[in-house]
């Protein structure tokens, strides 16, 4: 744990923004807490079914720009995706790569690395940059909010409506078993402006099918009347390390929708929180995680009812093959002051193998009395009658598992607008699967 203090105090490219005042006292909060705080254990009730142990173990080394600069148009192909107009923001190693990316000025929209805001005029982000995704609520939080050298600062201007999604990749190099691990901490900052509606893709990938450790934070705030989709796809490789945490903050009438897609790395721990602060927002929540191997995915939710007449939907499902584990702690919190809210939650998983096995605990803590709170959670196999029933018509048996697995994964999948990105999710868990090419002709 102290060897990432070391990599604070080793860094030879200094910190953006090391002379604004509001983000030094920032980040000093952030260090402090770093400091005081040690690394969770399964002795923590908030990580009893995550033990990390592999990445303590793994020897951090400082990211460069280097990675940034010498990466090329054909490293990031495999992310890209051909049908969608809008930015793209790409960054190596947490450092934003110009040469890759494609910003065009549009009205209405401000896409910037943060470490040029910082630089050039951080009143854009103050009030904004850790204000709700505070650092002493999580250890890696604080690590990134002391350590972040770049990210993207998301700006969506009042009345500002969108018709392509802003994407944003983050790439990570690789190094093999053993090696140093270059430790990355991108930071990504949205701002959804009263009554614009925004689209944003925030996807992670790798350089090589070796060691990474990604830790993100992520903050949204919709203000007034906004409406934003927010898509996470995790393509990391499964090998990687990938720490994330994000923080969404919303205003009356506002509607945020998030989709937290997760396919990539060894071990992955996602903290999502929303708090809707004022009467009428909307949050929908959903989520994928489809694990083989020996991959580990933990996803903490919680959704915070402050204000009354609010409304949250929480859909996370979980496939489970081989020896993998699958974390799911989802909890609704309701104020005394929330009243009238309307909240659901559901987890189903899906096992695969015996060997596979997944947790999980949803939980209601009320403390109004006019509210409709439901929540549920079921684990089990495939439907045998299913698989028979279309075993009768000719479909042999793998394929048959692999169609209703993908049926399985589709009630999450097709709620994802951006048809690109549905088609390539889909395929992607297709591809996983035995018989996945002949259940896509079968589906076809």
């Amino acid at each position: 744990e102290d060897a990432y203090l070391d990599l604070l105090q080793a860094a030879k490219t200094p910190l953006p923004g090391k002379d604004v005042p509001w983000l030094a006292k920032l980040r000093e909060q952030a260090l402090a807490t770093y400091r005081s705080t040690p690394w969770p254990t399964t002795k923590d009730e908030a990580w009893r079914n995550t033990d990390l142990k592999a990445l303590k173990a793994i020897t951090p080394r400082a990211a460069t720009p280097e990675a940034a600069k010498l990466t090329d148009a054909d490293a990031i192909a495999p992310y890209l995706f051909e049908e969608l107009d809008g930015p793209l923001a790409v960054f190596v190693d947490g450092f934003y790569a110009p040469d890759l990316s494609t910003v065009p000025e549009t009205d209405g929209l401000t896409v910037l690395p943060l470490s040029h805001v910082l630089e050039e005029d951080p009143a854009l982000v103050e009030g904004l940059l850790g204000a709700h995704a505070a650092p002493e609520d999580h250890v890696f939080r604080a690590l990134n909010t002391a350590s972040f050298q770049d990210g993207l600062f998301i700006d969506i201007e009042d009345g500002t409506i969108l018709e392509d999604p802003v994407h944003v990749l983050f790439l990570s190099t690789t190094v093999a078993q053993g090696e140093p691990v270059t430790v990355s901490h991108p930071r990504l900052v949205i701002r959804a402006g009263e009554s614009s509606e925004a689209a944003v893709l925030e996807s992670y990938g790798a350089i090589g099918d070796g060691v990474s450790f990604t830790n993100a934070v992520t903050e949204i705030v919709a203000d007034k009347n906004a409406t934003l989709r927010h898509y996470k796809l995790e393509l990391e490789s499964e090998n990687a390390f990938h720490m994330a945490s994000q923080q969404v903050h919303q205003s009356r009438d506002s509607s945020v929708r998030t989709h937290n897609i997760c396919l990539g790395g060894k071990l992955t721990r996602n903290d999502l929180n929303a708090e809707l602060v004022e009467e009428n927002a909307e949050c929908l929540m959903n989520g994928l995680f489809a694990l083989h191997g020996d991959q580990h995915c933990d996803n903490h939710t919680l959704i915070d009812h402050i204000a009354p007449n609010c409304e949250s939907h929480q859909l996370y499902k979980g496939i489970l093959d081989g020896q993998s584990r699958g974390v799911f702690l989802g909890r609704i919190f309701v104020d005394p002051e929330a009243q009238r809210t309307n909240a659901d939650q559901h987890n189903p998983n899906l096992l695969l193998s015996k060997e596979a096995l997944v947790n999980t605990t949803p939980q209601l803590e009320i403390f109004a009395d006019d509210v409709r709170c439901t929540h549920g959670s079921t684990f089990g196999q495939l439907d045998e009658e299913g698989i028979f029933y279309m075993r009768t018509r000719g479909i042999d048996h793998a394929t048959a598992r692999a169609v209703l697995t993908y049926a399985f994964a589709a009630e999450v999948t097709e709620t994802i607008q951006l048809e690109p990105v549905r088609e390539r999710v889909n395929d992607l868990v297709l591809s996983r699967l035995p018989k996945g090419d002949m259940a896509r002709e079968a589906l076809e």
